[in-house]
């Protein structure tokens, strides 16, 4: 059984998370690269980069990393939107 503490910090990560990543929502993606990261920490270093627009909006840059501190890029997993 989880403590109370735990839930807490689940929901309040989980909230958090749906905010940060919600905010991409209506954008179109305009553009696609790479971008190589010229510090080589012996870390794969080419980014996935999107370009995101938005009538009336800041033009978003989406770079794919493993981890919240760019030690790397990243995957993203696509498929098919299945309709319930």
């Amino acid at each position: 059984m989880k403590s109370e503490s735990r839930k807490t910090y689940e929901k309040e990560q989980m909230d958090w998370e749906h905010k940060y990543y919600s905010q991409l929502v209506g954008y179109t993606i305009d553009s696609f690269e790479f971008e190589v990261d010229d510090v080589d920490e012996g870390y794969d270093s080419r980014f996935p980069t999107f370009t995101l627009t938005k009538k009336g909006w800041e033009t978003l840059k989406v770079q794919v990393s493993q981890d919240e501190e760019g030690n790397g890029s990243g995957f993203l997993f696509i498929s098919n939107k299945r309709e319930k």
